[in-house]
């Protein structure tokens, strides 16, 4: 509105440097994560949309404003997606009959830095020391601001933001809930993925028939594959790197595998059967991102970030678009 109102008044763009120092705090992701604590990730995000909307159209530069409109269409239409797939299933989920488990208040690991971040973070400061020596040079502030807006890490952060937003989308197609979106972006982190017996062993005591393909995918994906040993398994552990007594407790495997920052971010995947189930419930608090199978006779774990509704296919789904999600990441920040 503000760019058509001047377009047609024909009033003067607004400065340049206006136009950069606005790109620069946005995309900054020390200032993002500021914004965040004291506003809250909504509310940040629509104040950022709407300083950068006024701003851009003011400076009549409506190419940023396009690539903004359809990244949040991207984003309209996966949180519709969701939204839709949560009302199908509603009431089989919410039936008086289905065992639920509420969110606690259990603090979650933070969010790992993304690789676009770092991205932006090096951009960032590599765009003010070019704005500083070009404006000792030319001594002329429109063109530091350019060689601000020229440095802008915008690309980086876009294009994962835009994948995520798809997949999210293409996941709730096919019933699969994703509960956290924020953590599903940490899917091109990952790095260990960690399978409970209850996730890949059926209720007649064998193997389900999509464990091999489950984990098949996780190898595709160059993930460190780590099962807790279960003799119905035993054909399957050649295709893990590391199986893990099963007396040994599962949240203490999944902290254990948290704290090595080599390992990536840990995908945790179970089925837990009731809120008694203490220790699966721990390890899929304090993973990464936190997979839990509801179907069958799976418990309904409102704090997982991921709910496969229909089993393994589902797992199998989200760990197929991990290669996917880093390339996106890799060419985004190429693009950058």
């Amino acid at each position: 509105a503000a760019g058509l109102t001047a377009y047609w008044l024909r009033l003067p763009p607004s400065p340049r440097l206006a136009t950069a120092a606005v790109t620069l705090l946005r995309e900054n992701p020390r200032f993002r994560a500021r914004l965040r604590a004291r506003l809250g990730a909504s509310r940040m995000d629509l104040l950022l949309a709407c300083v950068n909307a006024a701003v851009h159209g003011a400076g009549q530069t409506p190419t940023s404003l396009v690539l903004d409109g359809a990244l949040r269409t991207c984003q309209l239409a996966g949180t519709v997606a969701r939204s839709a797939a949560f009302d199908t299933v509603h009431d089989q989920l919410c039936s008086p009959e289905r065992i639920s488990v509420a969110t606690d208040d259990c603090p979650r690991p933070p969010l790992r830095v993304s690789p676009a971040q770092e991205y932006a973070n090096h951009a960032s400061a590599g765009s003010l020391i070019g704005a500083a020596a070009t404006l000792l040079v030319k001594h002329d502030a429109a063109e530091a601001a350019e060689a601000v807006l020229a440095g802008s890490p915008k690309a980086a952060r876009y294009g994962p933001a835009a994948f995520h937003a798809v997949l999210s989308a293409a996941l709730a197609r096919t019933g699969v809930l994703v509960r956290d979106p924020e953590r599903l972006r940490q899917l091109e982190m990952a790095g260990t993925v960690v399978l409970h017996p209850s996730a890949l062993v059926a209720d007649d005591g064998t193997a389900d028939p999509w464990a091999e393909p489950v984990l098949d995918a996780a190898r595709r994906a160059g993930l460190r594959i780590v099962v807790v040993g279960h003799p119905a398994l035993e054909d399957f552990t050649g295709l893990a790197d590391e199986v893990v007594d099963a007396r040994r407790p599962f949240d203490d495997v999944v902290h254990g595998l948290r704290r090595d920052e080599d390992e990536g971010a840990v995908v945790t995947v179970a089925r837990a059967r009731s809120a008694d189930d203490h220790d699966v419930l721990a390890a899929l608090r304090g993973s990464d991102i936190a997979v839990a199978l509801t179907d069958r006779a799976g418990a309904v774990v409102w704090g997982a970030d991921i709910l496969a509704l229909h089993g393994l296919p589902d797992v199998w789904r989200v760990l197929t678009a991990i290669p996917a999600a880093r390339t996106v990441g890799r060419r985004s920040q190429t693009l950058a």
